[in-house]
């Protein structure tokens, strides 16, 4: 779980050193290669196919995301629960006769 959390953080710092050049930069390629795959299906731009087969792109690369995100929310809870001290409860009764202790304890 620590690893998660090193990457995580480890991604915070990249992504912030991004630049909005190369964010750009990034976007254009990722709309060239959708670009690439579609045609490369034999779709033409302007079609309603093609159009399909942008969107289709998009959200399969928005689902990646979002569980990826599901993902790295589920290693930071359990980050969190492993970090929170546990604690616990204990009820004790019993009764004195003579010189015997009888008594019950109970935790939760």
């Amino acid at each position: 779980m620590k690893k998660i959390f090193i990457i995580f953080i480890l991604t915070q710092i990249l992504f912030s050193c991004l630049s909005a050049e190369q964010i750009a930069e990034n976007n254009r390629k990722r709309i060239a290669a959708d670009d690439a795959t579609c045609k490369g299906y034999g779709f033409k731009p302007g079609t309603d196919a093609y159009g399909t087969c942008r969107m289709n792109l998009d959200n399969q690369r928005a689902q990646r995301k979002a569980e990826a995100y599901r993902q790295l929310s589920n290693s930071l809870d359990q980050l969190n629960q492993s970090l929170t001290p546990q604690t616990t409860t204990c009820s004790s009764s019993g009764s004195i006769w003579g010189n015997n202790i009888n008594s019950t304890t109970t935790c939760w």
